[in-house]
């Protein structure tokens, strides 16, 4: 025992020693608290959102992917919604989507801290960063115009804890009322053609994204979740000041981002310093003959490496 202790302080020593040597800017760069990165994005207008602010996040993201007469939804949203939603103009794409985006937000964003509190006692965010992120920027009034949440993982859950954590959420958000349960599902020709279809659409792509994800970021990151801008506002730089300030939470910690986007999105978020890890395609297997819709092409795993902030 009387030298294990120098042996042990030699050797954290060396590997001091060579992590400088490894990572000479961090060495003479130390990184910024996350307390310090959150709190100064406070300062920029930028909100720390909570589980208060679920139920409304969930809803602008409905607004948002399922697009409107003129503005483009989320390529891959359209696609999973298929034929028989593929109007979008029809209300029920927007209650279908932030219905399953409600669950996505429990799943990777803000926890309540207690199941008893869920319901009726909204609960005041932290200025910090802990597993889970959910930022956004508001309107003079208050309201959401601008959604992003990203959680920190070390690989990607997948199989039976994943299908687990899925069901949970979405037990959640009935229970929380988190949002109303769909009117398409009322309807048993839009169940059948539409609903089930759609569902099926999205577990097809379940297999694809899990498995790039387990690829391509199997160390420690900032998983982008959803990103998401209401129609009535984009093109004012929403988009890039949230995904900006996600990028200086993780650079904070010394930490890569990984996220998934369709065609259209790729060229955006390569701007904010992303690079493609691979890309792949999903053809519909699900719907009618009749109905099938084109494959979706050219769908997108990015990696953003961590940076060391200029002093």
């Amino acid at each position: 025992d009387s030298m294990l202790l120098p042996i042990t302080k030699l050797s954290l020593a060396l590997k001091s020693a060579l992590s400088s040597v490894a990572h000479p800017h961090q060495a003479h760069h130390p990184r910024k608290h996350t307390g310090d990165v959150i709190h100064a994005l406070q300062e920029q207008g930028i909100s720390v959102l909570g589980p208060e602010h679920r139920a409304e996040a969930a809803a602008l993201a409905g607004r948002s992917f399922s697009g409107t007469p003129t503005a483009d939804p989320e390529w891959g949203v359209h696609w999973a919604l298929g034929p028989w939603l593929a109007d979008r103009s029809d209300p029920r794409r927007a209650e279908l989507v932030g219905f399953f985006c409600a669950a996505d937000i429990v799943r990777f964003g803000p926890k309540a801290p207690s199941a008893l509190r869920f319901r009726n006692r909204p609960q005041q965010s932290a200025p910090s960063a802990g597993s889970e992120l959910m930022l956004g920027i508001k309107g003079d009034k208050g309201e959401l115009q601008a959604v992003v949440v990203a959680r920190k993982m070390t690989g990607h859950r997948m199989g039976l804890v994943a299908d687990l954590e899925d069901a949970a959420a979405m037990m959640r958000v009935l229970w929380s009322r988190l949002a109303a349960i769909p009117s398409a599902l009322s309807d048993p020709t839009l169940r059948k053609r539409a609903i089930w279809p759609a569902i099926g659409r999205k577990n097809d792509m379940v297999p694809l994204t899990d498995d790039l994800h387990q690829r391509h970021a199997l160390d420690e990151h900032w998983y982008v979740h959803i990103m998401t801008v209401d129609p009535e506002h984009q093109g004012k730089g929403h988009c890039g000041r949230l995904m900006r300030s996600v990028s200086q939470v993780a650079d904070a910690e010394g930490l890569p981002c990984f996220l998934f986007c369709t065609k259209k999105n790729r060229f955006v978020y390569e701007r904010f310093g992303y690079h493609v890890s691979e890309e792949v395609s999903v053809t519909d297997t699900r719907s009618a003959p009749e109905d099938t819709f084109p494959t979706l092409d050219q769908m997108f795993a990015m990696r953003r490496p961590a940076t060391v902030p200029t002093q």
